[in-house]
């Protein structure tokens, strides 16, 4: 399941697919939970993210941030003090994408920090975002 996610967070964060059906029940026990731990409507995050993706804006919001915080926290690949660990997210994404591609995003995001922990996983979200990794076949 955490192997779905990371493929997910990768994907949404680099080729901006749109989700199957099955990938979207796989991901909504944690995007439900982070949804009512940080008391937000799907509708703020979602508008958050087609401001980002689609009307140019160049920060995500803060609750789309702490929203990502959740996430990465739940899946594991940020600690509850808010750091990446690069090692978690390499094993998870290994065999979902080309290693060489795994290797370029993360080597080019771990060391991304912000303010605070939500602060930092919206700087490592774009920055993967940036890094446009494809999904192997």
């Amino acid at each position: 399941m955490k192997t779905v996610i990371v493929s997910f967070l990768f994907c949404i964060a680099t080729v901006l697919a749109e989700l199957t059906e099955e990938q979207k029940e796989m991901i909504k026990p944690y995007k439900d939970a982070c949804l009512a731990e940080l008391k937000l409507d799907e509708a703020i995050i979602e508008q958050s993210k087609k401001e980002y993706l689609e009307q140019g804006k160049t920060e995500f919001s803060d609750q789309l941030n702490c929203f990502s915080a959740c996430m990465f926290k739940k899946v594991g690949i940020m600690t509850e003090e808010g750091k990446f660990d690069e090692d978690m997210a390499r094993a998870l994404a290994s065999g979902q994408f080309p290693e060489d591609e795994i290797n370029k995003a993360i080597n080019a995001c771990k060391n991304e920090v912000g303010k605070d922990i939500c602060e930092t996983a919206g700087i490592l979200f774009e920055c993967f975002l940036k890094q446009r990794i494809s999904v192997s076949s």
